[in-house]
């Protein structure tokens, strides 16, 4: 399954990187969009300290939509992708 917006359910790559399922999106009062996260790696921790299993609220904009990841001379790279509820 295909994901280009970060809504509940998607599975995203937190910050690029760290495979996770989005539980929820909320907006802040302040205007900000949220992802509550679970993360879903395989292995015990990831480059930004999270382990398998745990709820992290993150930024929406840093919970990539995992299918529209790309390498481009070994950097990893996204479109910009929208965010739903």
């Amino acid at each position: 399954m295909n994901h280009t917006v970060c809504k509940q359910g998607a599975a995203v790559r937190l910050h690029g990187y760290m495979p996770a399922c989005v539980e929820r999106i909320e907006r802040e009062e302040s205007g900000r969009v949220v992802a509550h996260c679970r993360i879903t790696a395989r292995h015990k921790r990831g480059p930004h300290g999270y382990t398998i299993g745990e709820r992290v609220r993150v930024s929406a904009s840093q919970a990539v939509p995992r299918d529209c990841i790309h390498a481009t001379r070994g950097r990893l790279v996204w479109p910009v992708f929208s965010v739903g509820g």
